[in-house]
C-alpha cells in the first residue's frame, strides 16, 4: 500500500510538473559565407602626377576621412576613418536567427558586420516551469586605414588604395525569466562581450567567433565601396 502511496504521489508531481511547464522555446540559427570578389583598388587616369595629386588632395581635405600623413616626395597620402555602420564598407556574410516561444515569432537576418538584435530563448527549472528569453543586442564599429599611392605611369598616373579594416562588434543585453503564467520574474544583464576581426584590402579573414565547445567561423571582406569612393576623386577628373 505504501509503495502505491508513494508511486502515486510521483506521477502527481509529474503530471503537476507537467502542468506547469513553461512554453517549449525554439532557437535556431545559420550562416552564409560572403561572396568574396577581387576588389579593383587600382586606377590609370590620363592626367599627369602633379594636377592628379593637386586633385586628390583638394578632394580628401573637403570629406570625413581624416588625413594622418601626406607625403609628397613618397607619393603617399595615408587615411584614416570610423563608421558605425561597418556593412557599407565590408561582409561579414549573412547570419540567420529564428525565435519561438507560445505565440511569439521572431526571424531575423543581418550581415555579421551590421547592427542587429535578436533573441534566443531556453526552459529552466526540474520541469521546465521557467522560460529564460535573452534579448541579445549587437552594436559593430569598423575602423579603416588605407594608404593611397599616386605615381606617374607612362603618360598618365596610377592610383593605387589598399586599406586595412578592424571590425568590433560589442554584444550586450537582458536576460528575463518568466514563470509558466508568463509574469516576469527577473531580469538580469548578461555580460557584455567584444568579438573582432581584422582584414585587407583583397585579404579577407576568416575568425572563430565561438567558443571551444562550440566553434563559429566567420568570414570578413571588403566590399571595395572605400576603396572606389577614394578612386572615383580621380576617374571623375577625366569626364
Amino acid at each position: 500500500m505504501k509503495l502505491f502511496q508513494t508511486l502515486g504521489l510521483a506521477l502527481l508531481t509529474v503530471i503537476w510538473g507537467a502542468s506547469c511547464a513553461a512554453p517549449q522555446p525554439k532557437s535556431t540559427s545559420s550562416y552564409v559565407s560572403p561572396s568574396v570578389v577581387r576588389v579593383a583598388n587600382s586606377a590609370l587616369v590620363e592626367s599627369n602626377f602633379e594636377d592628379t595629386w593637386d586633385r586628390l588632395v583638394g578632394e580628401l581635405a573637403s570629406r570625413y576621412y581624416v588625413i594622418n600623413n601626406i607625403d609628397k616626395d613618397s607619393r603617399l597620402i595615408n587615411l584614416s576613418f570610423t563608421t558605425n555602420e561597418p556593412s557599407k564598407y565590408v561582409s561579414g556574410g549573412r547570419s540567420t536567427r529564428y525565435f519561438k516561444a507560445g505565440g511569439t515569432v521572431e526571424d531575423v537576418s543581418y550581415d555579421v558586420a551590421e547592427a542587429a538584435r535578436y533573441t534566443i530563448g531556453q526552459n529552466a527549472g526540474d520541469f521546465g516551469e521557467y522560460l529564460i528569453l535573452t534579448s541579445v543586442v549587437r552594436k559593430p564599429t569598423l575602423e579603416g586605414r588605407a594608404n593611397v599611392y599616386i605615381a606617374p605611369e607612362g603618360e598618365g598616373t596610377k592610383v593605387s588604395v589598399n586599406c586595412r579594416y578592424s571590425l568590433a562588434v560589442e554584444i550586450s543585453g537582458v536576460a528575463e525569466t518568466k514563470n509558466a503564467q508568463g509574469g516576469v520574474l527577473r531580469r538580469d544583464r548578461i555580460p557584455t562581450s567584444n568579438v573582432t576581426a581584422a582584414f585587407s584590402t583583397n585579404e579577407p579573414c576568416t575568425v572563430d567567433w565561438g567558443t571551444p565547445q562550440d566553434p563559429t567561423l566567420v568570414t570578413f571582406t571588403s566590399l571595395g565601396v572605400f576603396e572606389n569612393d577614394i578612386l572615383d576623386i580621380v576617374r571623375r577628373k577625366q569626364e
